[in-house]
């Protein structure tokens, strides 16, 4: 299991809600197109092919950037920073049924 934040851009209102509701069956929210995610691999490469079916290629863009993890397989305290209000980084574990 690895941690990834997830972010998108997307140009089209329907995409947008198609895509906001996939990452949030594999996330949490923590900033509008802003998500927290524990994925496995086999997970990640079903995320990505559902994300591919729904975006345009040329319009729009998701990016997964992986946070660092300790050797307990939590995020690194350093992994990243907050200027503001603050947000756990604690996720729970979840079942992606295909």
């Amino acid at each position: 299991m690895h941690y990834f934040i997830v972010t998108y851009d997307v140009c089209d209102e329907k995409r947008i809600k198609k895509v906001f509701k996939l990452c949030k069956n594999f996330g949490r929210p923590i900033q509008y197109s802003v998500f927290i995610c524990r994925l496995s691999e086999e997970n990640y490469e079903i995320f990505k092919s559902r994300l591919i079916s729904i975006i345009n290629e040329k319009e729009d863009q998701v990016m997964f950037i992986r946070l660092r993890e300790t050797s307990e397989g939590n995020i690194a305290k350093n992994a990243f920073s907050i200027i503001g209000k603050q947000i756990s980084a604690e996720i729970p574990n979840c079942w992606v049924i295909t």
